[in-house]
């Protein structure tokens, strides 16, 4: 009696490129200069994958991570207010106050093989292996869990980074930048291929920050020419060039999910908030000499820090002060943003990156000053229809929407969400909370990153890139209406498990045409 052949083991492999864009992507790859990724684009389908609300980096990874929207993972921002106070609290992996998509396979005996995941550190315990991303120190055994496994990296990839430094001291300090970003995804192909080959993995996900990086510092570059007019379009080509080196690892069976968590473009100008907030009478500086020369100092202090220590040395001081460094990091965060402002007299305030602004409520905030019930909402309405008029420097509408928080997000953590979010027309203008009243003007066309030392001149769009292959999946298929938040229930429906009723994004079952999914 002839013996059935054994069913295909089936696998997820993940690409993630951070920041990706199809306006860069495509007219490449139709021009053929990223083969690798024309092929896998006309081998499956691709299409656009719409971000989280907003489109950052810390809330649409955990995003990913979860399938949930940020009402139900607790995570809008790089940074969020500490309950019961002004101090500012940066995100890691231990505030995620949802499960995990590497959770769910856990549970179901499945393995995962997690490298470079956005704000994955400290790395969480996983049924496989995690080697944590961006927001993480940036060398040494506490990216990795176990600990042990950064000895394989620092073995099969020497000089293995989280994110390469940028070193104002070097003779050249952008075109160094370059360098160090190109030889980042080097070894980060080398980690990979490592462990996709040697470990036992039903699910790998490896993400590449480098894509995000260059096009924040290099978006001008691109448009004006000069020496550096190619290095976003060298870092695309770098990871087109070692593709194949992953998809030949991941076997004929498996899904390829290659991605970005949000897209990229132009930045026109920052727009300062709280200075918006203060020119209109919303919020007030103390503007005493004492609070502008503390914020002076602090300033200083960190631009020393980033230009003169020595990138070895600054990586030294994260491994070693690692919880001390991101504490002292806090205070500074917590300094800049709360001492200058007059909160007995201030109605509402912008934190965080891009368009979120809380009001001074009585019996949240320590010194608010807005009762709850109908001023609360008299005063959202009054200020979003402020900022739903906002024009930018040549008399451009800037605001598609100023939603409250409840029409954008639900779930338990809601009350963590900003007051008002503000959706922007074109996300070219973004908006941050300045840390201070000396933000000379509301438009800030020339904006420098980390306090001056690197420039940016690029910034997110809400749609990111999806390119899906696999069995099932039709050639050259074109994907229409995809969620990031989509994507771990698509991961888990492939793999054979059940998909959690909590989630928010639902199974592409649509890709599958030629072979339809089953959604348990």
């Amino acid at each position: 009696m002839t013996e059935a052949p054994a069913a295909p083991h089936r696998r997820v492999l993940v690409i993630g490129l951070d920041g990706a864009t199809w306006d860069l992507m495509t007219p490449w790859i139709e021009a053929g200069r990223l083969p690798h990724l024309g092929r896998l684009r006309a081998a499956g389908g691709h299409g656009p994958l719409a971000s989280t609300i907003h489109p950052l980096t810390t809330p649409a990874w955990v995003s990913f991570m979860t399938g949930r929207q940020q009402g139900q993972t607790g995570i809008y921002d790089h940074i969020h207010r500490r309950p019961g106070s002004y101090d500012v609290e940066i995100m890691d992996a231990t505030r995620i106050k949802a499960p995990l998509l590497f959770d769910y396979l856990g549970a179901a005996n499945l393995r995962s093989i997690s490298i470079n995941m956005p704000l994955t550190y400290p790395p969480p315990p996983i049924h496989g292996l995690m080697v944590s991303g961006l927001f993480g120190t940036l060398v040494g055994p506490g990216i990795t869990n176990p600990p042990s496994l950064y000895q394989r990296i620092a073995e099969a990839a020497p000089g293995y980074v989280v994110h390469p430094d940028f070193k104002p001291q070097a003779r050249d300090p952008l075109g160094q930048h370059v360098q160090d970003l190109l030889e980042s995804i080097d070894n980060r192909f080398r980690a990979a291929e490592m462990l996709l080959r040697e470990e036992a993995w039903d699910l790998g996900i490896v993400v590449f920050t480098a894509p995000d990086q260059i096009q924040h510092a290099f978006w001008h570059a691109m448009e004006a020419g000069g020496p550096h007019e190619t290095a976003i379009y060298d870092v695309y080509r770098r990871i087109d060039d070692q593709l194949p080196r992953l998809l030949d690892l991941a076997g004929d069976d498996a899904l390829i999910l290659l991605m970005s968590d949000h897209g990229a473009g132009k930045l026109h100008a920052m727009v300062n908030l709280n200075r918006w907030l203060a020119d209109e009478g919303y919020l007030a500086f103390r503007g005493t000499r004492a609070v502008s020369q503390r914020a002076s100092l602090i300033k200083r202090a960190a631009v020393a820090y980033k230009r003169f220590l020595p990138a070895a040395a600054r990586a030294w001081v994260r491994r070693h002060l690692t919880g001390a460094f991101t504490r002292a990091k806090e205070v500074m965060e917590s300094n800049l943003f709360a001492a200058p402002i007059d909160w007995e007299h201030t109605r509402a305030y912008a934190l965080g990156a891009c368009g979120n602004v809380f009001i001074n409520l009585q019996g949240r905030e320590p010194n608010g000053v807005v009762p709850p019930g109908p001023a609360y909402e008299a005063l959202r309405d009054e200020i979003a229809g402020r900022l739903a008029a906002l024009r930018g420097p040549e008399g451009q509408p800037l605001v598609e929407a100023v939603r409250r928080r409840e029409e954008v997000y639900h779930g338990p953590y809601l009350d963590l969400a900003p007051d008002l979010v503000v959706i922007w027309r074109d996300y070219g203008f973004w908006g941050r909370a300045r840390y201070d009243q000396n933000a000379p003007e509301l438009f800030e066309p020339q904006f420098a990153w980390d306090f001056g030392i690197l420039p940016q001149s690029g910034t997110h769009r809400p749609d990111g890139v999806l390119f899906a292959a696999g069995p099932g999946i039709p050639a050259d298929l074109a994907i229409e209406g995809a969620r990031l938040i989509d994507l771990a229930p698509t991961i888990l429906a492939y793999l054979g498990v059940p998909v959690p009723g909590s989630m928010d994004g639902a199974a592409l079952t649509r890709l599958f045409a030629d072979a339809p999914l089953t959604v348990r």
